[in-house]
């Protein structure tokens, strides 16, 4: 499908709402998955109107790793881009948006961290989520956009 396809599936979205994977693909610069999110990053920057956003998790999963291995520079990478960019912007969470994350879980069967990545999205007004996780598209509540199903070619395993 390529990057033509995702630039096509992002039009019109202004609130996208990002899962951790495709957020670390960008700042790790994944070999398969770093070029489609340049050209979504791309997107957003070019449309004053549209917002990347994320939940406060996303912060607990992207320095895990870099403080695991003592990769400060990443982590600061990180706080960079996730505290401070106006490009993507971490939206708090209120008590009732955990209220709604239970529901989502109970309803779809998904995985906590899941079912809070979206709510968070969704409390943001994100009408549009980007992840990596194909379990999430039986979701209705939001439109659920996986990455891989815009590789040219699959990664080999």
């Amino acid at each position: 499908m390529g990057s033509t396809e995702l630039l096509k599936a992002l039009t019109g979205h202004t609130r996208i709402g990002l899962d951790t994977a495709p957020i670390i693909y960008y700042f790790e610069e994944n070999p398969h998955f770093f070029p489609l999110m340049q050209v979504l990053v791309a997107y957003a920057e070019a449309n004053a109107e549209c917002h990347l956003i994320t939940s406060p998790l996303t912060l607990a999963e992207v320095f895990t790793y870099p403080i695991r291995q003592n990769r400060q520079e990443l982590v600061e990478i990180y706080k960079s881009a996730l505290l401070e960019s106006e490009t993507i912007t971490v939206h708090l969470m209120a008590l009732s948006d955990y209220v709604r994350a239970a529901e989502l879980r109970a309803k779809y069967n998904i995985k906590t961290p899941d079912a809070l990545q979206i709510t968070g999205c969704l409390s943001a007004g994100c009408d549009l989520f980007v992840t990596n996780d194909t379990q999430l598209r039986r979701v209705t509540e939001i439109e659920v956009l996986v990455l891989a199903d815009f590789l040219d070619e699959p990664p080999k395993k």
